[in-house]
């Protein structure tokens, strides 16, 4: 599989080191959004992450050349990129990571269960850089689970937690996934971007899970 890495900060760095380990190569990247992106014609894929402001702007330079792409940038108008799905794959995820993607599933289990009986709220945790508030994927586990709201932390390094508490009159329920490093969220961006090769259209890392678990 070869590569076009658009951002080459920690996440960019980190799928270079993995997709390395993998056997893939790296074909162009690309350390600033505003740039020509003439070398894509030599990948088979891009992963993207980026910043928010510069999601959009680089789905428009790279449509001519209709090469689909992954993005785990957060914080920006997936709407606006629903026309140029009909010519490339695009993939969006605001977490590449097997276990939040088993973690939602076991999340929409014990809402199902438990909200009978409990209120549910949610705290979620970022290092002190992270810029959306919420999280992407906060936003996404509340997509599953009406009225789940979720306060937001940003402090120290901290690279990500979610938890989700159900509060009853006498106990509480709690479900928490804590990552511990990067490392998940390059590996899910790899795979992502394995199984859009050849494909059209608006994914998410659904897809690709539903996929592994058959």
């Amino acid at each position: 599989m070869k590569i076009a890495l658009i951002g080459y900060g920690k996440m960019g760095k980190m799928v270079k080191k993995h997709a390395t380990k993998r056997g893939y190569d790296i074909v162009a990247c690309f350390t600033h959004p505003n740039t020509s992106f003439s070398q894509v014609k030599n990948a088979d894929v891009c992963i993207d992450f980026t910043t928010p402001s510069a999601v959009i702007e680089t789905i428009k330079k790279l449509s001519p050349f209709k090469k689909p792409i992954v993005i785990g940038t957060t914080g920006w108008d997936v709407e606006a990129i629903k026309p140029y799905a009909k010519e490339m794959g695009i993939l969006y995820a605001p977490n590449f990571s097997l276990g939040i993607a088993l973690f939602t599933r076991l999340l929409k289990k014990t809402y199902k269960l438990l909200s009978p009986y409990y209120e549910s709220s949610g705290v979620e945790i970022h290092h002190k850089e992270k810029r959306d508030i919420p999280s992407g994927t906060a936003l996404n586990l509340s997509a599953h689970v009406p009225g789940l709201k979720f306060r937001s932390v940003r402090m120290g390094s901290q690279v990500g937690s979610h938890q989700v508490i159900f509060n009853g009159d006498d106990d509480l329920i709690e479900l928490t996934h804590r990552a511990k490093n990067r490392e998940g969220f390059a590996k899910g961006a790899l795979d992502a971007a394995k199984w859009l090769i050849g494909k059209k259209g608006l994914y998410n890392f659904d897809d690709v899970i539903e996929e592994m678990l058959k």
